[in-house]
């Protein structure tokens, strides 16, 4: 065996002496989050809580607290179980009482089990609903034409869970019958804002009074995108961008012919070329 050959399997032999040595962690004896989550009393200014213990090996629960149509999360409160033996996951139900809360406002809690490693916690839980009021404030500032409601808009998107009590739709078919990317210019994101705005303001009753708003912030959406393009393509992106608007606008449907998409790309690779 030459020199390389006996060097190859030295190392080989290393690497598989190192491996075989390579223990995974015992796994913590932690079954789940807590479950069925209720408000045992609801006066002014305090809450009783009571839930389902499901973990083995807490060390502790958590309980945070925000006001209803608000994102900020506070610890309000720390629960250390001392029952005798900590028992295991046997549906032991807890209670914790005179948990802070606004009751003019309404707020909502989460329920952490903690341990050594890990930390499970429940979805929010709120004493009441988000009020008409401030649903349609919401929609107000996520459906204007400038920039900064736009990025409001799009925190909301990526972070669904802050604001899951307004209850609000998310779901999309971004430019319906027309491409979301036509020409190669992306309106995704435009499309689906504007969908947001038609579906939650018809959920709420409100949508002929916001839909010319809702289509300016479209149309508003896709000229931002376009300024995002090589200046020299811009002309046929600005261009697809109003015939997207004026569809919806006049006729209330996102429909454009194929025809129409084809002279754009057309028009898009001689302004390459040029």
């Amino acid at each position: 065996m030459n020199i390389r050959k006996r060097l190859a399997a030295a190392l080989l032999g290393t690497a598989v002496i190192t491996l075989s040595t390579v223990h995974a962690p015992p796994a913590e004896a932690f079954a789940g989050t807590p479950e069925d989550v209720r408000f045992v009393e609801i006066t002014h200014d305090h809450v009783d809580l009571t839930f389902v213990d499901m973990s083995t090996a807490e060390t502790s629960f958590q309980v945070e607290y925000k006001q209803l149509g608000t994102t900020i999360w506070s610890l309000v409160r720390t629960y250390r179980d001392h029952r005798a033996g900590q028992p295991a996951a046997t549906g032991v139900t807890i209670r914790i009482n005179d948990l802070p809360h606004n009751g003019t406002i309404g707020g909502c809690y989460k329920v952490w089990a903690v341990g050594t490693n890990v930390r499970l916690g429940t979805a929010q839980h709120c004493t009441a609903e988000v009020p008409h009021g401030m649903k349609m404030a919401r929609m107000l500032s996520w459906t204007q034409t400038s920039e900064s409601s736009y990025n409001g808009w799009l925190y909301g998107l990526e972070h669904q869970s802050l604001f899951r009590e307004f209850e609000f739709t998310w779901a999309t078919d971004y430019c319906t019958s027309s491409p979301d990317q036509p020409s190669g210019f992306d309106f995704r994101l435009p499309c689906l804002r504007h969908d947001f705005g038609y579906r939650n303001y018809e959920r709420l009753g409100a949508f002929s009074a916001n839909k010319s708003r809702v289509d300016s912030a479209f149309y508003a959406d896709m000229r931002r995108k376009c300024d995002t393009y090589f200046i020299a393509v811009r002309p046929a992106c600005y261009s697809l961008a109003a015939i997207y608007y004026e569809a919806v606008s006049i006729f209330g449907v996102l429909s454009v012919s194929q025809e129409t998409i084809d002279h754009h790309t057309r028009w898009r690779a001689e302004l390459q070329a040029q």
